[in-house]
């Protein structure tokens, strides 16, 4: 995928090549493999900022 200074998609480049795409499966697969399910994530890493900026929230509507 191509992107614009913004961050804007524009365009992409398709390969064709067996060696390239067997290895960016090879990656896609492991990243799967040492990925964290998301509620598990959400609850270790979200859920507690977000409790955290609701407290600081409600301390500032005081």
């Amino acid at each position: 995928m191509r992107y614009t200074p913004e961050g804007d998609l524009d365009g992409a480049v398709r390969h064709t090549g067996r060696e390239l795409i067997g290895a960016c499966r090879r990656d896609i697969e492991q990243l799967l493999a040492d990925g964290e399910e998301l509620l598990s994530f959400h609850d270790r890493v979200t859920a507690p900022l977000l409790a955290a900026r609701a407290g600081r929230e409600a301390r500032h509507e005081q």
